[in-house]
């Protein structure tokens, strides 16, 4: 499951960093704004790669695209 998860978290990072600067603050805007979360746990959670699986689900629904 935790390898799963990771495969996940690795597929979101290189669908987020293909994208152009402004369609990144969207889907960061956006997360934060569903999730509660602050800037800084955004960052800490990019550079940690610990997304939860509800939050990959989330961010799939937000980038329109399901991430494996």
């Amino acid at each position: 499951m935790n390898n799963i998860c990771n495969e996940k978290v690795n597929d979101f990072l290189s669908h987020f960093r293909t994208r152009e600067v402004e369609e990144r603050k969207r889907i960061r805007d956006e997360f934060l704004r569903k999730s509660g979360l602050s800037y800084p746990a955004w960052y800490s959670k990019m550079t940690r790669k610990s997304f939860s699986p509800l939050e990959l689900d989330v961010l799939g629904k937000i980038c329109g695209k399901e991430f494996l």
